[in-house]
């Protein structure tokens, strides 16, 4: 268990390949900021996040963790604003809550046994190579109010059949 007064998870590979099945983050953090924080703990089956997490600012937090399956997002979650955060990991599923706004670089690159993502009608920045290697979803809707949609955001993704993409986006 980690101490409830913990705010931030900064550094390098603070918990990189340990045995952990499940994990609970502290009610009262804020960010993740670290980086490789939980990479590789490849037994990892489920991620409940704070209800007061607000960003997620880390690099690699979640790479490699590829029995991952279950990822609880908080309601006021607004940013994931890192790189590869949840890459290669085993989700099958996506609903991002509604108060995201941005979604970083190559967040779910790579997840193999993606098929479905829900993305919030107020995110605002969807960044480069976020679904890249999906190799098993099929279809996406890009929410009206998007503004930026990253390059190279669908590459790999060999049975994606249907793109709905808002006239708006730059």
């Amino acid at each position: 268990n980690l101490p409830s007064t913990l705010k931030d998870i900064s550094g390098y590979a603070v918990f990189n390949g340990i045995g952990i099945k499940e994990l609970a983050l502290p009610e009262d953090m804020e960010d993740i900021s670290g980086t490789d924080v939980f990479r590789v703990c490849t037994e990892l089956k489920k991620v409940i996040l704070p209800k007061k997490l607000e960003t997620i600012s880390g690099e690699c937090l979640f790479l490699g963790c590829t029995a991952l399956t279950d990822v609880v997002f908080p309601e006021n979650l607004r940013a994931i604003t890192g790189w590869l955060n949840f890459s290669q990991t085993g989700i099958e599923s996506v609903k991002l809550p509604a108060s995201l706004q941005e979604l970083g670089v190559a967040t779910f690159e790579r997840c193999e046994n993606l098929k479905e993502v829900q993305l919030p009608e107020g995110l605002q920045i969807l960044g480069a190579s976020n679904f890249d290697g999906c190799i098993l979803l099929r279809s996406i809707v890009i929410p009206e109010g998007i503004e930026v949609l990253g390059e190279q955001t669908f590459l790999g993704c060999t049975s994606l059949e249907e793109i709905k993409i808002p006239s708006g986006v730059k």
